[in-house]
């Protein structure tokens, strides 16, 4: 009997000591847990973002201005939004833990960081989406190709590599055929681009999917680029995060040169 008192004492004391520790704080656990793939939603976003209004930048239309007009819009809100946010953040208690309490004043600033920064994404993605729906699929079509093709790329410059660019070249245009159709090159135009970037190169590989896409925007734009090889010092130089700063240096570094 003495056995299954103490039993019941233990599990009480248990069960007190659980009940007692605090709940973590749900949005700040979530944010923790998913990083990694909101991270990389969210280079996602900013890179098509930076493509899509290269070429409302540079196409110059009465259609074009006005969806600028209106990206701008959108992005001086979400300036704000983020400067408001910055300032929340600074109410944050210092030390406090990455993963706050449920119910504290940190959970409510985690809380609404979450809820604010998912929601820009969320909206960026569904704003491209229509955008894409709305006659521009030719731009995720280059956004695509350019991602396809940097692996490719890259198993060129690998140490030792013996992987020969017209072999790769020949797998691009069998496995890419869906996105170079929607990107609206024709195969000789293909063959022209790929055929550059799947030549070793020293160039990080955001500089070289930035001059990929940025050529196949120009191609249907009907625009020269610079080859990548008489461009390359100058596109050395554009190391940048940032996509729309990369994206203008690679773009400043292959303007054609005026004879």
């Amino acid at each position: 009997m003495k056995e299954h008192v103490a039993c019941w004492i233990g599990l009480l004391v248990l069960s007190a000591s659980m009940t007692l520790q605090a709940a973590e704080c749900p949005a700040a656990r979530a944010m923790k847990d998913g990083e990694k793939e909101f991270n990389a939603r969210l280079e996602t976003v900013q890179r098509q973002q930076w493509l899509f209004l290269e070429f409302l930048t540079s196409d110059g239309s009465k259609k074009s201005n006005e969806l600028l007009a209106e990206e701008y819009g959108r992005n001086l809100v979400r300036q704000g939004q983020m400067a408001d946010l910055a300032e929340e953040m600074k109410k944050m208690p210092e030390g406090a833990p990455d993963i706050p309490e449920d119910g504290t004043p940190a959970c409510e600033v985690s809380t609404h960081v979450k809820d604010t920064v998912y929601k820009m994404v969320d909206d960026s993605e569904a704003q491209l989406k229509k955008y894409y729906g709305d006659g521009y699929l030719f731009v995720l079509g280059c956004d695509l190709l350019a991602v396809n093709l940097l692996p490719l790329g890259n198993s060129v410059n690998e140490p030792d590599s013996k992987v020969d660019p017209k072999t790769l070249l020949f797998m691009a245009e069998t496995a890419l055929d869906p996105l170079i159709k929607s990107a609206k090159l024709k195969p000789a135009d293909f063959k022209k681009l790929a055929g550059e970037i799947l030549q070793p190169s020293q160039l990080p590989a955001r500089t070289r999917y930035s001059y990929t896409a940025l050529r196949c925007l120009r191609i249907n734009q009907g625009v020269e680029m610079s080859p990548l090889a008489e461009s390359n010092e100058a596109l050395a130089k554009c190391a940048t995060s940032d996509w729309v700063k990369l994206g203008k240096c690679v773009a400043d570094a292959t303007q054609p040169v005026k004879q």
